[in-house]
Formats: structure tokens, sequence, C-alpha cells
């Protein structure tokens, strides 16, 4: 057989016209060279195939090839991408920042820091995407524990806590009170801070020692190097000098001595009472001692034997009668009390008991009124006791933290949210107040969801809690779609999330391929990035590419064909 002028022509050119590549073909950033290429120059149309490095991938082959002398990608586009990792999870009572990186996706790193009054399980506090994706477990807040604390000696003390001698968490208060004849020395109460140390020392009870007192003008018993907490002394003054106090003891208290004793100069000088002829004898105020007068007293007062007229002397010591003019208090009705004995009449300085109805007091929760100079103490009313009690609310979907059942005026609470639960404003522990209204405001605890950890997808809110009936979009990554297409959404209800977000691997359908065409591999379906390669059936030659890949749009380039081959006879 021979062949045409023309043929010889053509393949003598095209050895002419060839031209080979210098040296292997080139080496890139995020691609590996396939092969070993040991020679300085390779013929055209060799072709170099490449694979990602780790922690990337490519859609397809990518292939160069030698041409005019060159190596040209046969597909520019097709390059080495990061491969991404996902969402790397939410950590409960803590949250994470991107530390490396602007996606997730291969080299990122995040690190993760938990809330105030929570502290991290372990010593590692991140995660890094590598090529089989994240690294290290999620991390794990825990919240803050303090040791448990000892009663002072000659003392006790209260907690907020439901058990004492137990650990402590973070913001629980423990106070301390000392016992009668002890004072305390350091702060009355510590809370557990946010680093697991009480936020002071304990404190300590010390035995109260009042010091002799110093009546400059005056005189004291029982004489003592120093007194007790309750030791009470009795002091006078000097001619010409008066108690600066009404009665004339004083009583060693945490305070020093109540009241503090003292002597002042004072000239006789009486009050709520009227002398007889006072209006002669007034102008002659005050007078030296010896004299006396006789007087009466005021309306609600009396003299110190009750008559109506009684006789009062100026002494060295003062007046005498020392009180002149005593107040006298008639006690006639209680309101919301028992009702005593009508006309009942008590003077300056008695005392009597009184019983309030149930629910009821005297100011201050007192139960006994005594009679002052201006009228009963506290007054002859018993006022209702307010108190707020956890069992007049329910919490849904959450508890009180603290262990007291009723709560006076103004007193606050703390409650704690169930695990999914938040308060409005996305915390797990709120407060409430007793008021005069009763509790204020309405502890509440609403459903929530966390942030879903998604496969294949990512969430387009930044968002790490949501309420109930909350929608929460996601997308697809490249070559993933959800059953609806692109993106998707899930709404959080009372048992969590609708469903799982979930994003399928995009396929290709089966080619249909013409009987001359053979392919490899074959499958019953073809994800994004296969690719699908054809043989003619013997004596046809291909036309077209020798493969094709499946792109998120479908296969390219388009399929080829088979054609008989020609070929010239000379004879």
């Amino acid at each position: 057989m021979r062949f045409s002028a023309q043929v010889v022509w053509l393949m003598w050119w095209t050895v002419c016209v060839a031209e080979d590549c210098e040296g292997p073909p080139p080496g890139k950033q995020n691609e590996i060279l396939v092969g070993v290429w040991p020679e300085q120059k390779y013929p055209e149309g060799t072709q170099a195939t490449y694979k990602c490095r780790p922690g990337y991938r490519t859609l397809g082959v990518i292939i160069m090839e030698c041409k005019n002398g060159e190596w040209v990608a046969l597909n520019p586009l097709r390059i080495c991408q990061k491969r991404p990792c996902g969402h790397p999870g939410d950590t409960r009572f803590g949250s994470f920042h991107l530390a490396r990186g602007n996606e997730f996706e291969y080299g990122a790193k995040v690190v993760y820091t938990c809330n105030e009054g929570y502290q991290m399980l372990g010593t590692i506090n991140f995660r890094e995407c590598e090529s089989d994706g994240w690294t290290n477990d999620i991390p794990i807040c825990e919240v803050v524990k303090c040791l448990p604390v000892t009663h002072p000696e000659n003392g006790r003390l209260t907690s907020s806590a439901l058990e004492l001698d137990k650990e402590y968490t973070f913001g629980q208060v423990v106070r301390f009170v000392c016992n009668s004849g002890f004072m305390l020395v350091g702060p009355a109460e510590i809370h557990c801070s946010t680093n697991g140390v009480w936020s002071g020392e304990n404190p300590k009870c010390v035995e109260i020692i009042c010091a002799s007192p110093h009546i400059q003008n005056g005189n004291y018993a029982p004489e003592s190097i120093r007194y007790r907490s309750g030791d009470e002394i009795t002091y006078n003054c000097k001619t010409g000098f008066d108690r600066s106090t009404q009665g004339n003891t004083a009583t060693c208290t945490s305070r020093g001595w109540v009241p503090q004793p003292g002597c002042t100069r004072e000239f006789c000088f009486i009050t709520f009472a009227s002398l007889y002829y006072e209006i002669i004898y007034r102008r002659d105020f005050p007078v030296r001692v010896g004299k006396k007068y006789w007087y009466s007293c005021e309306t609600n007062f009396v003299t110190a034997s009750q008559e109506p007229w009684e006789y009062i002397h100026c002494t060295k010591e003062g007046w005498s009668p020392e009180v002149p003019c005593r107040r006298q208090c008639i006690f006639n009705h209680l309101k919301n009390g028992d009702n005593p004995k009508r006309g009942v009449k008590y003077v300056q300085g008695e005392s009597v008991k009184v019983n309030c109805h149930a629910g009821y007091s005297l100011q201050n929760e007192q139960t006994v009124m005594t009679c002052t100079e201006g009228g009963w103490f506290p007054p002859p009313e018993c006022i209702l006791l307010k108190t707020c009690s956890k069992s007049e609310i329910i919490i849904e979907n959450g508890f009180f933290s603290q262990y007291e059942l009723t709560y006076y005026l103004n007193k606050e609470t703390q409650y704690q949210c169930k695990p999914g639960y938040v308060t409005p404003d996305g915390k797990t522990s709120g407060s409430v107040t007793c008021l005069k209204s009763g509790w204020s405001p309405q502890p509440t605890c609403i459903k929530s969801c966390d942030m879903p950890v998604f496969e294949n997808a990512k969430a387009k809110s930044s968002g790490t809690w949501f309420k109930l009936n909350d929608k929460l979009d996601y997308e697809c990554h490249d070559g993933y779609k959800s059953q609806d297409g692109r993106a998707g959404s899930v709404v959080c209800g009372n048992d969590g999330w609708s469903h799982k977000p979930v994003c399928y691997e995009k396929e290709c359908k089966i080619p249909e391929i013409e009987n001359n065409l053979n392919t490899q591999p074959k499958k019953e379906k073809y994800k994004v990035g296969d690719v699908l390669k054809f043989f003619c059936r013997q004596r046809l030659k291909r036309v077209g590419p020798d493969s094709v890949q499946c792109y998120d749009f479908g296969w390219s380039p388009n399929l080829p064909t088979c054609k008989g081959e020609y070929f010239s006879s000379s004879g």
C-alpha cells in the first residue's frame, strides 16, 4: 500500500512544525505533579497529570500538555482549592472565634472561650481544619466552683446554696453572723468569683470589748479595766452638771457604749409643766439650788405622784423629781389586733405587749409598745406583713435556685431555666423581686435551640441560639444541594429543630452514548467531579475529547463520537 503525496507531505510538515518542551512540567503551589519526569525534553502532545496537596481538592483532573514548546493547562480554571471542614461546633456556656483564616476551610483555626463564671475542661481550647476534618473535640465549659466555707469560731454562716459544706458555684453568696457577745471583723458576706476564688477572706468573730469610759465631771460603777458585750454601768454627774442621756445607764455594744455617757452643765428648768403664779416666777429662771415651786403638768402629762399639783425642788443634782412631768398613754384600741381592756393608763417608760392578728405586726415587726414622751411607740396599729412566697408563682420550664421559701418586700431571688430554655434576653438565669403587688417581673423561660451542626452546608446567621419558631436559613456547599434546591431552612420547635439540615451531593445523569462508544468506569450514578473516559470500537476513530467531567451544571465538554478511519491506497 502506498500513501498519497498529500499525506506524506502532511506528516513531514507536522514533524517539522512540532516543537518539544524544555524540561519537565512546572511545579504548582497547591498541586503535586504525578510521576517521575527525568528527561530534559518532552515531545509535543505529552500530558502531565497533577493531584492536589493534602487539604486541597478539585473538581476533576488537572492536566497540562506540551504544545508548541510550552506546557499548557488543558483547563486553566481547574485548580486545587482548600477543602472545607464545615461548622466546628458550638460549646454550651461558651463561644469561639476564627483565629486563623476567614472561612471554615483547610488551615483555619478556631479558638473557644468560656462565658464569665465558666471554665474550660482541659487545656486545649482550639480546633484546626486539617485534610481529614477538624482536630480535637469541642471544648466543654463547666461552671466555676469554689471550695466549701467553714463558719467562723463563735459564729455561723448562711448561704444561697442548697446544702452547706458543699462546693459552691459562681455567683453564690455566703453571709456570716457572729454569736451574741461577738462582733464581725472582716466582710459580712463573700461571693464565689469568676476564677473560683472567694471574693474575700473569711471574717473572724471577736469578743466585744469596751474600754473604761471617760466621763468628765462624772463617775461610774462598777469600775473595771474592760467590759464585755451587755455589761452595764451606772453613772452620775458632779454637782452643777446633768447627765447627757435620759437615763443614768450605758451598755457595752459592738458600737461602744450606748448611749454614750456624759455630763453637761445645766441650769434648773422644767418642761411640760406650769408653775403656780408662773407669770411671776418664770422671769427668775434659771434659779438657784434650794428653790422649790408648786407646779402642775400639761394635758396628757402627770406629776411623779400623779396628783394634780406637786412640789418641784432645785437641788445640786438638778430638779427633784428628775422628770417632773411624765407622759400618760391610754391604751383603748389596737387596729388589726386584740383590743385591750378599755381605759387602762400607762406612764412614760412603761410598756405593754400586744397581740396582732395573723399576718399583721406592729411597725418594724415589734411586739411591744412603750409609752414615750411623744406617745405610744410604735403606734397602736398592726400593719399587714408583706411577703412573697415561691408557691405564688410557677416558673414554666424553670425553677428557683435559692432555698428560701418566703421573701419580704423588695427582696430579690434568682431562678434558673431548664436545659434547652433561656430567659427573654438569652441568659440561663434571671431574677424576680417581691413588690407590693407581688413578684415582678414574671419569670419566663422560653424554648431555645443552639446552632445546629451542618454537614456539607453553612448557616446564613451568626447567632448562637434561637427562640421558638425562629427560622434558620442555610445554603449547601459547592457540589451539594438541599432537597428543594441550593438553599434550605429549619425551624426551632418545642422538640428542637424541625429536621436535620441535609445537603445531598449533586449527581449527573447517565449520558446517552452511541453504540460504537465504550465508557470507563461504568456506574449507576456519577457525582460532581467524576470523570468518564471514552473508547471507540475497533477500526473506529474517536472525534472529540477522550473524557468528560461531571459539574454542577452537567457533563462537560460535549461527548465525542466514533467514525470510521480513512486510508488511501496506491497501486
